[in-house]
């Protein structure tokens, strides 16, 4: 796998997983391909479907290269950085399941919105059982950033300030979906306990438990969102993030580079 996780022992504020790179040849070119505009085509990868690699015209690889690569005049990185993690994180949500119905990852750097969404169904298939909205952020300082940034995000969907956006990406993720009621599935969506949330971050070392035995990381997370079973928590471990990101860009746009068109995939 790209990427392997360590599943967090229970614990009272949120249920997560801790994450490291494990085959960085492998995550770059998935990477690649997602900025190649084929996360439908890496989606079957995770899932195990062995398929032969699209072929890709010369206008998109050089906005795919162009996406991983940061301009001269730029000295912070943090959208491409960003982009990058956003994809690694929809890429550990496939590895859980590959089944789920998770939204792609934005082709925009710059693109507004919510970072993620992932419908779960119940077992027939027929209605919506959750709705998790995704905020993944790769930074230097994760506790500031996850108090900052994250967790008012978290409030104004709690508060039901965001309910006009998460319609409309629920209706999108759901249209193509021909066995389910699209304003059943929003209706369930409204209502609050079927919404959960999920926040995946980047830190250079595990994240340390206070004298609770409670992450510290995600401290006041409980206090946001009051339903246990609706809190998902998790860390991306690698040390030097910014350093470690544009290698990984480096590896991704050699890939998208070197790589003849209609040759054999991963």
């Amino acid at each position: 796998m790209p990427i392997a996780s360590t599943r967090l022992a229970t614990n009272p504020i949120a249920e997560g997983a801790l994450w490291v790179p494990e085959n960085l040849p492998l995550l770059a070119q998935l990477v690649a391909r997602v900025s190649l505009g084929q996360s439908r085509h890496v989606a079957k990868i995770l899932a195990g479907v062995g398929i032969p690699m699209k072929d890709v015209d010369e206008t998109v690889r050089k906005s795919a290269i162009k996406r991983l690569t940061l301009a001269e005049s730029d000295s912070d990185p943090y959208q491409r950085d960003g982009w990058i993690f956003q994809v690694i994180s929809w890429i550990a949500c496939l590895i859980e399941d590959s089944s789920a119905i998770v939204s792609a990852p934005h082709m925009e750097l710059a693109q507004k919105g919510f970072d993620g969404l992932q419908i779960k169904l119940t077992t027939d298939g027929l209605a919506v059982e959750r709705a998790v909205i995704f905020e993944d952020k790769a930074t230097e300082d994760a506790r500031a950033t996850i108090t900052n940034k994250v967790w008012p995000e978290f409030r104004a969907f709690e508060r039901g300030e965001r309910d006009s956006s998460l319609v409309a990406q629920v209706v999108a993720l759901l249209e193509s979906k021909s066995t389910l009621d699209v304003d059943t599935a929003i209706a369930a969506v409204m209502w609050s306990k079927a919404r959960a949330y999920r926040v995946f971050v980047t830190s250079p070392q595990v994240p340390g438990l206070n004298a609770a035995g409670e992450p510290s990381l995600f401290l006041g997370f409980d206090g946001i969102v009051g339903r246990a079973d609706s809190r998902f928590a998790h860390t991306f471990v690698v040390s030097d993030m910014r350093a470690w990101m544009t290698s990984l860009a480096g590896l991704s746009i050699n890939y998208i580079i070197d790589t003849d068109e209609g040759s054999a995939d991963v």
